[in-house]
Formats: C-alpha cells, sequence, structure tokens
C-alpha cells in the first residue's frame, strides 16, 4: 500500500495508459475521511500485490480528480488496463473495497 499522499499529480493520459489493475485514491493526509479510510484500504489491498495504488492529494483546481468527477475524498477508482471498472467513495468497510479490487485482480 501506497502510504504517501503525491502532490504531483500524473496526466490523464498516463493514467489512461496504464496497464494491469490500478487503485487510484484521491484525498488528503489532512482529510478525517480519508485517515479513517487507510485501515480499509490497508487490509482489502494487502491480498492484491498486482495493484498498482495511487495515491493522489487533492484539491480546488486539481485537472485529474476534476477529470473523474471527483467531489468527495476519499474516492477510490478501480482500473484496469487504464479504464474504471468501479469506484468507491467514502468506503466504511473493507469488505467493499476487497471485492472492487477482486474485481481488476482475481489473485
Amino acid at each position: 500500500m501506497n502510504e504517501t499522499y503525491e502532490t504531483v499529480e500524473p496526466g490523464r493520459a498516463e493514467i489512461d495508459a496504464l496497464q494491469g489493475p490500478a487503485l487510484i485514491e484521491f484525498g488528503n493526509a489532512w482529510c478525517g475521511h480519508c485517515r479513517a479510510a487507510q485501515p480499509l484500504i490497508a487490509a482489502a489491498i494487502e491480498k492484491h500485490r498486482g495493484t498498482r495504488h495511487i495515491k493522489i492529494a487533492d484539491g480546488a483546481g486539481q485537472a485529474l480528480g476534476r477529470s473523474f468527477g471527483v467531489r468527495l475524498w476519499p474516492t477510490l477508482i478501480f482500473l484496469d488496463a487504464g479504464k474504471e471498472k468501479s469506484r468507491l467513495v467514502r468506503p466504511t468497510h473493507s469488505g467493499a473495497i476487497s471485492e472492487a479490487l477482486h474485481a481488476i485482480d482475481p489473485m
């Protein structure tokens, strides 16, 4: 699991070109909802070592978050080969995260 929110976001073209399964997490280190979700994400992603985890520090004027229509944090976008397969907004249990991860990375 990636522990740090990246402050320099990749471009949308770079995300669209990703190969394999990926989880993009939009949020911020100071966000209470984001902090509460960290153990849930960690528990779920532990079994999916083949899934790339990208944490993006989102905010006003951040192009990548806007391109995905992110409005609340954390927003988890589950991608397979650069295509969105599902998303979760403010997840409250690891089961939903695990299910979405399994859909893109059956292990």
